[in-house]
């Protein structure tokens, strides 16, 4: 036993000691890394917002995460215009399409109406459900109600009933995603936003 552990160590150390450098070589990376790259998220999470209120800008988050799921919670932020003025909520979403979406959905002040949404993270097929970033299609979610979306795969974006949703053309699994992020956050987070006393 003894003998195969040292025919092991006289094989294997070139290989040991590699994964111990580039281990420690991609923690030391991470580490330096990590708040550059949580500061470009922030960024980004504001010029979203910024892109659907203009002028817009975020206090701090609400205190505690909003619990959606087992596995997956959001923070909220308050969203002023740039005298203060209160115009609502913002928080980032996620769920699936063919890849994972993520978004920025605002809603208003009493989180009873849509404001729009923005798109962090697109990784649907170039062409087809990466639309979703394309004015035709994120207008439809632009002040309507904030009630349960239901997406329909015909029809003119202009002309529907408030709580539809035309489908992108050919790209119905990326548009039913963002639907459902819609759907499945916006509850939620109403009730958490009552309970706490920042709505009625």
């Amino acid at each position: 036993m003894l003998k195969a552990l040292k025919l092991f160590l006289r094989e294997s150390w070139l290989l040991i000691a590699a994964s111990f450098f580039f281990g420690l070589l991609l923690a030391v990376t991470y580490t330096a890394w990590n708040p550059k790259i949580e500061q470009n998220k922030t960024a980004k999470f504001e010029k979203q917002v910024a892109d659907v209120v203009s002028g817009a800008k975020l206090d701090a988050s609400i205190d505690g995460d909003f619990v959606i799921s087992d596995k997956i919670s959001t923070k909220v932020y308050p969203v002023k215009s740039q005298t203060g003025e209160k115009l609502g909520f913002a928080f980032a979403a996620q769920g699936p399409g063919y890849d994972v979406i993520e978004l920025v959905i605002v809603v208003d002040a009493n989180c009873e109406n849509y404001l729009g949404y923005g798109v962090l993270v697109c990784n649907e097929t170039p062409g087809f459900g990466d639309k979703m970033k394309y004015p035709f299609f994120k207008d439809q979610f632009t002040n309507i109600t904030a009630s349960e979306l239901t997406l329909v795969k015909e029809g003119d974006p202009a002309d529907k009933e408030d709580s539809e949703i035309v489908a992108i053309s050919g790209a119905t699994i990326s548009s039913q995603g963002v639907v459902n992020i819609f759907n499945t956050y916006t509850g939620i987070i109403r009730e958490e936003l009552i309970k706490r006393g920042l709505i009625q």
